[in-house]
């Protein structure tokens, strides 16, 4: 596999590899993050064919407001009912980190597998650290980045959406990707030097490192800017006709046409012409 513009997303609704999704919702605050959780979910199952999904939530506040949308909706409420739905509170830093490295680790189980992975959440930066805060503690985006590299199993495919202001460089990860033509090698880091041939993962940031992050209204509601360029992305590409079948071929599987579509969406709602964020990614030698 080689870094191109036309790099396929580890979701395409045609891959037969199993999709698990891995979210984590820091709600503080934010009306938004609790909307991703339930449309991303209903995106994830609903057209990308998901078998499960893992919600990991700061506060019960947003768990149970989470909980009361999927039980309003028959098809969700089965599927917390058959547990391919996972919602957890976990209260500490510790727990969150731990949580996130067992269910990565835990697809290896699945052979080769792809999987999705959703932040959203308040962002900060500080000199070359991005950030978020955490019920009281501080967690640095190469926290995330270790702790993703090292627990990703070979086998598993993982897309990192990162749903945040200040969030366009977060993992910091070798290849770096400012317009959809050219991807650059930028960083050189030891720490992830051992996982060059082992891992791989895309790690798509909503805004650039100085950026608030703007949220917006998706084809299933008020959700935050990336989420909501991530569900129309898909459901434009997808026929309406609920047979899974693809529209738009394969423009879907191009990290270079989600980031065109992505560009071009801000650009128009909030008059941002040279908007752009960081799309890194380690991929395989083979």
């Amino acid at each position: 596999m080689s870094l191109t513009k036309d790099t396929p997303f580890p979701t395409d609704p045609n891959d037969p590899k199993p999709l698990i999704g891995l979210f984590v919702i820091n709600s503080a605050n934010l009306y938004s993050s609790v909307c991703d959780a339930e449309h991303v979910s209903d995106l994830l199952f609903s057209r990308l064919h998901a078998i499960k999904v893992v919600i990991l939530f700061d506060a019960m506040s947003a768990l149970n407001k989470v909980s009361e949308y999927m039980c309003k909706h028959a098809s969700m409420s089965v599927l917390l009912q058959q547990g391919k739905i996972v919602m957890q509170h976990v209260a500490t830093k510790n727990a969150l980190m731990s949580t996130i490295s067992s269910t990565c680790k835990d697809t290896a189980s699945l052979g080769p597998c792809n999987m999705m992975m959703l932040l959203s959440s308040h962002g900060y930066s500080c000199g070359h650290e991005n950030f978020i805060h955490f019920n009281g503690a501080r967690i640095i985006d190469a926290e995330f980045r270790v702790c993703m590299m090292s627990s990703l199993p070979e086998s598993t495919n993982c897309l990192a959406l990162i749903d945040a202001c200040s969030s366009g460089s977060f993992m910091n990860l070798r290849y770096q990707c400012h317009d959809p033509k050219q991807w650059i090698k930028e960083v050189e880091n030891p720490v992830l030097d051992q996982y060059s041939s082992k891992r791989n993962l895309v790690c798509i940031g909503a805004v650039s490192d100085n950026q608030y992050d703007q949220d917006d209204i998706s084809d299933l509601g008020y959700d935050g800017g990336l989420s909501s360029s991530l569900i129309d992305y898909y459901m434009s590409f997808i026929d309406h006709d609920n047979d899974g079948t693809l529209a738009g071929g394969d423009k879907l599987k191009s990290i270079g046409g989600f980031f065109k579509y992505f560009h071009a969406r801000i650009a128009a709602v909030h008059n941002i012409p040279q908007l752009s964020f960081n799309c890194e990614q380690f991929v395989s030698s083979s």
